[in-house]
């Protein structure tokens, strides 16, 4: 049995892409029927640096202190991260494409030999080149990443593209916006857009434009499905197992929004398929953290042990995300819970901070269930699950910060000792 593994990896990928039937990504829809295909795969934060530092260690972002893109803590360069752990443990380690964990490219302290760099230009060719001459006399873990879909950025601001210009088409030709496009947002996320208009880019969008991006987003999709549908004969014929996913979705127009770092579905659900020789079709409903669980579960493919209080996917338990985004001169943060069919959200200011939805009922977030008494007995046991959760993994930065479940209020002196 060939115990290699093969992660195929895009950036700014949200699972609602598959859905969608204006993209054209047949490779990528028939991994999900014939591989187990995570339907509720979520990221550990929706922003490059973030999400990846959790996929090299296990561990949450505010674990690890990399709660955004600007920092300098090199997480994979830890004996128990992934290159390290699998080098270990008799695999060769390869990456190839983006890494941004923090640099744009491989590091080789990292414990991988890095065969291309940043870019998508010639990544394709790049990594058939290395399985045309992969080692035969041990397994190997090969991490091929691309940056696209994440140039829809570069759109969005008017500027070229990388790696090509997609082909504008007739708004009428483009897909119609989601049902959630035009409804309020929480304050805190809006005064953030407001903020960081020159990085967004879509301040003063019209419907039509808004089409535009939506269309232009499934072109960066379509790309990857057939840069990847390209390899595919060479892996199926190598027998590797392969894993799919992203690092964070895309706003792709729901909400009015577009990029990452909100809590919407669409820039934190991520998709998650597993495919290969020994695998059986499967689709699984719990919610798991891809970017927690990824060094854990690659474990369990290759059958070495994980690292010590690494999990995998396999944990059944409600997932938390979590994020941070600047408004002016400081920062906000917010946290998810998903509990299928329960997402909870709360930010740490502002109006409607707080947001309760039945996904089953309302895959779009269209009704805040927060707002309405009757679903009070819920709201208060998400309340409690994420408070319970900042106190176990010592998220103390978000937990001042949360609306508490009622027992916790009599803690008041002891939570805020010291005061700030």
């Amino acid at each position: 049995m060939n115990r290699s593994i093969v992660v195929l990896m895009a950036d700014q990928l949200g699972a609602h892409a598959l859905g969608e039937d204006h993209i054209d990504a047949p490779w990528l829809r028939m991994m999900a029927e014939r591989g187990v295909n995570y339907e509720h795969a979520y990221c550990s934060f929706p922003l490059c640096t973030p999400s990846r530092s959790s996929m090299m260690t296990g561990l949450m972002p505010h674990e690890m202190g990399v709660m955004g893109n600007q920092h300098d803590r090199h997480v994979g360069r830890s004996p128990h991260s992934l290159g390290h752990w699998f080098r270990e443990h008799g695999y060769a380690t390869v990456w190839a494409g983006k890494y941004h964990t923090p640099g744009p490219d491989g590091d080789p302290e990292s414990g991988f030999d890095v065969i291309h760099p940043f870019g998508d230009h010639g990544l394709a060719e790049a990594i058939g080149a290395w399985l045309g001459d992969a080692p035969s006399d041990r397994p190997f873990l090969l991490v091929a990443s691309w940056d696209d879909p994440h140039s829809i950025c570069e759109f969005a601001r008017g500027q070229h593209q990388p790696y090509g210009d997609v082909a504008p088409r007739p708004v009428r030709d483009c897909p119609p916006l989601p049902v959630s496009h035009s409804l309020p947002i929480p304050e805190a996320l809006a005064n953030h857009k407001a903020t960081a208009a020159h990085m967004y880019g879509t301040n003063g969008y019209t419907t039509d434009d808004w089409r535009r991006y939506r269309d232009a987003y499934g072109q960066l999709v379509e790309r990857i499905d057939d840069q990847w549908s390209r390899l595919w004969h060479q892996l199926e014929a190598m027998g590797v197992t392969v894993v799919i996913t992203s690092d964070h979705g895309d706003g792709d127009a729901a909400h009015g929004w577009n990029q990452k770092t909100a809590l919407f579905q669409e820039c934190i659900r991520v998709p998650l398929i597993i495919a290969g020789p020994a695998i059986e079709a499967e689709s699984v409903g719990r919610a798991v953290n891809m970017s927690t669980g990824l060094l854990g579960s690659l474990c369990r493919l290759a059958g070495i042990p994980r690292p010590p209080g690494v999990p995998d996917w396999e944990r059944d338990e409600p997932v938390v995300v979590e994020t941070r985004f600047s408004t002016g001169s400081g920062w906000t943060d917010g946290r998810a819970v998903v509990d299928p069919p329960w997402k909870y959200v709360v930010y740490a200011w502002g109006r409607e901070r707080e947001q309760l939805f039945n996904l089953d009922d309302d895959p779009g977030e269209t009704r805040n269930l927060a707002l309405e008494s009757r679903f009070d007995d819920q709201l208060e046991r998400c309340r409690r699950t994420l408070f319970e959760w900042c106190e176990r993994t010592g998220d103390t930065a978000m937990l001042r910060k949360l609306i508490w479940p009622a027992e916790a209020s009599a803690r008041t002196a002891e939570l805020f000792d010291p005061p700030y």
